[in-house]
């Protein structure tokens, strides 16, 4: 029973690893942006593959903190933010 029972840890623990590897794996770019909209402001920072990637990922998060509604939102993700820094 307790041979059966580490064999599934190690299962288990085996998964986990490659899930954390592959996640890491395709973050190969990172951005921190400054963004206002309506006299709010976020500073957000989001990861991807790709620094274009990246910085879609923080627009969509700093308007989804700083705004209500679709129409908004919208309005926020077409506008350019008031700083950008990509490493």
């Amino acid at each position: 029973m307790a041979k059966r029972l580490a064999l599934i840890f190690l299962a288990v623990l085996l998964v986990s690893g490659l899930f954390y590897y592959l996640t890491i794996s395709s973050v190969r770019h990172e951005c921190e942006i400054v963004f206002e909209y309506k006299g709010r402001s976020v500073t957000t920072r989001a990861s991807g593959a790709t620094q274009e990637d990246a910085l879609r990922t923080a627009v969509t998060a700093a308007c989804g903190q700083i705004t209500s509604g679709m129409s908004e939102l919208i309005q926020c993700e077409n506008t350019p933010p008031k700083s950008v820094v990509c490493k």
